[in-house]
């Protein structure tokens, strides 16, 4: 069985300090390629937003920890840059 991915989706409100996750979409490695580079380019032109690349299983505790202000890096998931 072929292990199966969440792009996150990280918006920090520049204004207010607001931060939102919401999950963009889901699929294999194979089926999300295309939207990693997509996800790539828009983060440089969009400076409040970053996109992270997560095992599904772990999405729920990942969205939790991206809520937070600062964010560290962790195991559990990769930022897409």
């Amino acid at each position: 069985m072929k292990q199966t991915y969440s792009i996150l989706q990280r918006q920090v409100n520049l204004q207010t300090g607001k931060v939102a996750v919401r999950v963009c979409k889901k699929g294999t490695e194979e089926e999300l390629s295309k939207d990693v580079n997509y996800c790539k380019l828009r983060s440089i032109f969009n400076q409040d937003l970053t996109y992270y690349l997560v095992k599904q299983e772990n999405e729920k505790e990942v969205i939790k920890i991206l809520k937070k202000k600062v964010v560290e890096e962790d195991d559990r998931y990769v930022k897409i840059k």
